[in-house]
């Protein structure tokens, strides 16, 4: 069978992007998801202004690629607790126009789960949490029959632990950074803002291809 020539890795989602490792031309590029700004009609009839997939220049970044031999491999992240319904709604439609793009070149997307690609990298991108005892043991129905302090208890235990998960995961995608300029170190001002993690996440994920096929 014959190699790819060309690997793209998605991060999904509108603030998502897009990284293409060229074997053939031995260049490496990456761009955040196209969007454009659209107004929208909020409450009492108010407009306001909301980012959108651009999606005439989503498929445009690949057209020199169209005669190259390619394999796409896209992020697939399942819908999280606490996650609103329009944000799910959003991040599904946004994986289906990748799709829709990609099979309009004739691509079919690889779908990799973070946990399975982050494990080409050891434990630099896992922040492993430890959730509290009353967390794990208190449920619904326990709650409800609490005591005043034995809620406060859970409470407090339930708001530090949130905040330690996001501080954990803020962590890991500045180490996504600095894990990918340590790999392509050309491309290190393309990580510089905290948002860019998305444009390194995509790099590891397109990297992790490549070491798949290549070694």
């Amino acid at each position: 069978m014959t190699k790819p020539d060309l690997i793209i890795g998605i991060d999904p989602g509108i603030n998502g992007a897009i990284a293409v490792i060229d074997i053939k031309n031995d260049t490496t590029e990456v761009f955040d998801v196209p969007t454009v700004k659209v107004e929208v009609s909020g409450r009492n009839k108010k407009t306001r202004k909301k980012s959108e997939y651009d999606k005439l220049s989503m498929s445009d970044l690949f057209k020199k690629y169209a005669k190259r031999k390619v394999v796409v491999v896209m992020e697939q992240v399942h819908a999280m607790p606490g996650q609103g319904v329009t944000s799910m709604f959003n991040f599904g439609r946004g994986v289906g126009l990748w799709e829709g793009i990609f099979a309009a070149y004739g691509w079919e997307p690889e779908f990799v789960t973070p946990q399975s690609w982050k494990k080409e990298y050891g434990d630099r991108l896992f922040k492993n949490m430890t959730k509290p005892d009353i967390l794990k043991t208190m449920k619904k129905a326990d709650y409800n029959r609490a005591s005043v302090a034995e809620r406060k208890e859970y409470d407090e235990a339930k708001k530090k632990f949130e905040s330690s998960k996001k501080s954990a995961k803020d962590d890991a995608k500045d180490e996504a950074r600095t894990l990918a300029v340590e790999l392509y170190p050309q491309l290190d001002d393309q990580f510089n803002r905290k948002k860019d993690s998305d444009r390194a996440e995509a790099l590891l994920i397109a990297e992790q291809k490549r070491r798949e096929i290549y070694g």
